[in-house]
């Protein structure tokens, strides 16, 4: 929602640096594609990559159990869950894992490492993002259904203060697309996006949401003084609100590359279950400041 007044604006090229990623990593579809969005941002901002894997803990204490069975996928026909055979499973992701970040390190001609922990996913993931600048995830779930994966969404759920970015593989060359609906976290998410957009020489496209005429012309003003006491300029684009539907048809209007806005409001669920509908359906990276 729009404040009545006018929010705080932070300092001239007061500037989010980025010198660590932190990309999370599984053998996963939604996985190898994050670690090419980490890549391309370490490249740019000459950035360490931080690789994660979370060998998970619970799933290896559950195959030590008698009566635990798992369904296979092809066969859809219940087995018992083999303790060695999932730790030999982790052993091969493992090793698949170093290969494609050592390749990625390579071509990117950029430093980094691997991390390999035993836990629980998201609590390693926190601790890990302490050393962090920026973290990067896979989307997870279910594509088809539109649905993010569990530990995607009890991330978005924690404490976690790190920029998120949500990484999809996009065409180099499109714009940064940021979503200015007022307030202070809006104006970091400007901040963070034109921040991109320099880096990356890409245009910069400013969402603004028609919540009332008068509202959103305020908006675009706001948002244009600020941008002009950086030196920059952007393209203004005015949408119907803030929905995940109308944000999802800009990004496709304009064929986005990355679009930038705050992250979820901590224990409001219709938030969460709003940044989930728009991540369900977008083409594009999706980048979350606190």
């Amino acid at each position: 929602m729009t404040p009545a007044a006018k929010p705080p604006e932070p300092e001239p090229g007061n500037t989010h640096v980025i010198r660590r990623i932190l990309v999370a990593l599984d053998a996963s579809p939604h996985s190898r594609e994050a670690l090419e969005a980490a890549v391309e941002l370490a490249v740019r901002y000459r950035a360490e990559l931080l690789g994660l894997f979370v060998e998970d803990a619970n799933l290896l204490r559950l195959a030590e159990l008698p009566f635990t069975r798992e369904v296979g996928l092809s066969s859809g026909m219940p087995r018992r869950l083999d303790a060695l055979q999932l730790e030999q499973s982790l052993r091969a992701q493992v090793r698949l894992i170093e290969k494609l970040l050592r390749q990625s390190l390579r071509h990117g001609q950029i430093a980094g490492s691997l991390r390999v922990v035993r836990g629980r996913i998201v609590t390693e993931l926190l601790v890990a993002a302490r050393d962090a600048d920026l973290v990067v995830l896979g989307r997870g779930g279910n594509p088809h259904r539109r649905i993010i994966g569990s530990n995607l969404r009890q991330v978005l759920e924690s404490t976690l203060e790190t920029p998120l970015l949500v990484g999809r593989k996009a065409p180099p060359g499109r714009p940064v697309l940021v979503l200015f609906d007022g307030g202070e976290p809006a104006y970091r998410a400007l901040a963070a996006a034109l921040q991109l957009a320099r880096r990356e020489r890409d245009g910069l496209v400013v969402l603004i949401p028609r919540v009332g005429g008068a509202e959103a012309e305020s908006l675009r003003e706001l948002a244009g003084r600020w941008l002009e006491q950086q030196g920059a300029q952007a393209r203004f684009l005015f949408i119907q609100g803030a929905s995940p539907e109308m944000l999802q048809r800009a990004v496709e209007t304009e064929q986005g590359r990355i679009l930038v806005t705050h992250a979820p409001t901590r224990g409001m669920s219709s938030d969460l279950d709003l940044t989930e509908h728009l991540l369900g359906g977008l083409s594009c990276s999706l980048l979350l400041i606190r």
